[in-house]
């Protein structure tokens, strides 16, 4: 019996349909894959949008605005008299808003390399500062001092039309909190504020101007970096070995390590720029949802997010093992 000659094949072309199969086959898993990525990032946002509203909601009378008052503490008192306190004492919720909208941002631009370069700042965002805001267990001291050097730096770094406003913002905050700060921050680094104050009162010199504010910024860190290590001496708070080195190779990137900016911009495969963004979108978010739930306290709440970070924690094992065999 002779075979047709149309059904016959060589050992090379079946080994080329093999492979072709397997690539359909393991195009077909990656894209239903990242379509599950994409439900699970969407249960999440619509979580963490519940412990978005969950926050009290200030009302504000429309009349007493137009007319430069606002009630502040149970109290009617002039708008431009306590404006400077809103943003710190409502700090938690612009926090919590900006992580959503920059979260939601770099989910809905995952297939653009250059988002690479912003992972860092998500992943200290959900891990690192929303501890310090959100984590019970912080001392208030703790969270003052944090939020203090951070509102005097961003108040004392507008250069925009605005920057009056903020000005004025700045020596309100420093003329409440200065006491505090001389109790808790040393003779070195009250000068930074110092420096600082003195810059903003007469920002003509930029390069002075900008030396200080640089100085700031490295005050923040230091602050930032002391009180995370407060509380991983308690165990409270724990960085696992994993986040040490994402953040460690992150950082190199952001700092200009031109071999890996190349690396990142070069991937042959877009399958592992979606593979790093979704891992640390949901190694941010999922650090996020604990935190605010906890921080709400609300046992319906609470309930939702261990449900649901339980139920991530499967898809999880299939994403990074999907992951490895790439």
């Amino acid at each position: 019996m002779h075979q047709n000659p149309y059904f016959r094949a060589s050992n090379q072309q079946i080994l080329h349909l093999r492979g072709v199969t397997t690539f359909i086959f393991r195009k077909i898993f990656m894209n239903n894959l990242f379509i599950e990525a994409d439900k699970e990032i969407k249960k999440f946002l619509v979580l963490i949008k519940e412990g978005q509203d969950l926050f009290p909601t200030t009302y504000v009378s429309a009349d007493l605005l137009k007319k430069g008052f606002v009630q502040y503490n149970g109290v009617i008192v002039p708008l431009d008299k306590v404006s400077y306190k809103f943003l710190f004492d409502y700090y938690h919720k612009a926090f919590l808003s900006a992580y959503i909208t920059f979260f939601e941002r770099l989910w809905e631009e995952r297939n653009s390399l250059t988002n690479e370069f912003a992972l860092r700042a998500i992943l200290e965002m959900g891990i690192e500062n929303s501890f310090i805001i959100f984590d019970r267990r912080v001392e208030n001291n703790d969270k003052k001092l944090y939020l203090t050097i951070l509102l005097l730096t961003d108040y004392s770094s507008i250069e925009t039309s605005m920057k009056s406003l903020f000005y004025g913002w700045f020596n309100r905050l420093l003329n409440e909190n200065e006491e505090f700060l001389h109790t808790n921050i040393s003779p070195k680094e009250w000068k930074i504020i110092s420096d600082l104050k003195d810059v903003v009162k007469d920002s003509s010199d930029k390069i002075k101007y900008r030396k200080a504010i640089k100085k700031a910024r490295s005050l923040l860190s230091n602050v930032k970096y002391k009180i995370l290590e407060k509380y991983t001496k308690k165990n409270i708070y724990i960085e696992t070995e994993n986040y040490k080195g994402i953040k460690s190779g992150e950082s190199h990137t952001l700092h200009g390590n031109i071999f890996l900016i190349i690396h990142r911009l070069n991937q042959k495969s877009q399958e592992n720029h979606l593979f790093r963004v979704y891992s640390y979108l949901f190694i941010s978010g999922i650090e996020m949802l604990k935190r605010l739930s906890d921080f709400h306290n609300d046992k319906f709440y609470k309930e939702e997010a261990l449900n649901f970070i339980d139920n991530h924690s499967k898809f999880k094992i299939k994403l990074i093992e999907a992951w490895k065999s790439s």
